[in-house]
């Protein structure tokens, strides 16, 4: 578990990237597409974030959103740096957070055992 530094770090990160995703980055590649910073993970040092990001829509429209991010990384940073009251402001890295879509998988096989034969509430308990 991170330092209690780093957690306020990393959710003051989410905060102000979010802001900047959603008001100030113009992409066409973005539009259309339901972005949300799930997470920023800093590292101790504070030179690298992973900055997970989730998108709702096609896998093509996450994967497009995703190479949008990246490009556009240099300008989020430039952008949250004078808004931070930090030292250091880590480089930031975008990777998609796949976890929703794994929940829902999960909760679709789950939805699918339930209506197998041989199958009862007890036994899921």
């Amino acid at each position: 578990m991170p330092p209690r530094r780093i957690e306020r770090i990393n959710d003051l990160l989410r905060e102000v990237i979010a802001e900047v995703v959603a008001r100030e980055l113009k992409d066409p590649r973005l539009e259309g597409s339901l972005i949300s910073i799930t997470e920023v993970r800093a590292a101790a040092n504070l030179q690298r974030a992973r900055v997970l990001v989730s998108v709702m829509g096609t896998e093509e429209q996450a994967e497009e959103a995703l190479a949008a991010l990246t490009r556009s990384s240099a300008f989020v940073w430039r952008t949250i740096r004078p808004r931070l009251n930090l030292r250091t402001v880590p480089e930031l890295r975008f990777e998609l957070d796949d976890r929703i879509a794994q929940d829902r998988h999960f909760q679709d096989l789950l939805k699918d055992l339930e209506g197998a034969p041989g199958f009862s509430e007890d036994d899921a308990s």
